[in-house]
């Protein structure tokens, strides 16, 4: 699957790579596990299998610090606590890239609507 992709996921890894590659970041018996992959480009660079994430200073870096000032001028005018909390929530998820921020800002999201 990895090899006949017509997505960009994936860059000089198998198939078998790839799976080995999140395997290995899998917490066991954690009760909210993420969605890893979801927010990366698995490359293999000088023989080691990494992962670029989607992130400020990461893979898309400069878009994404434009959406990130977008999120902050939208703070300023937020509705209620709540919204606000979202968007705080989303900043800090495309700054680091943290998975466990994106389910956060899902669940808080979730709630309001």
């Amino acid at each position: 699957m990895v090899a006949e992709s017509a997505s960009n996921f994936y860059e000089g890894v198998t198939q078998k790579e790839a799976e080995d590659f999140y395997a290995a970041k899998i917490v066991a018996n954690d009760p909210r596990p993420v969605s890893y992959g979801l927010n990366s480009k698995v490359v293999e660079i000088k023989g080691i299998v990494a992962e670029e994430v989607y992130r400020s200073g990461g893979k898309y870096g400069a878009a994404i610090d434009n959406i990130i000032s977008w999120l902050e001028k939208a703070i300023t005018v937020a509705e209620t606590e709540t919204r606000k909390s979202e968007l705080e929530l989303l900043i800090e998820y495309y700054k680091t890239g943290d998975l466990k921020k994106w389910d956060e800002y899902n669940v808080v999201w979730g709630k309001e609507y």
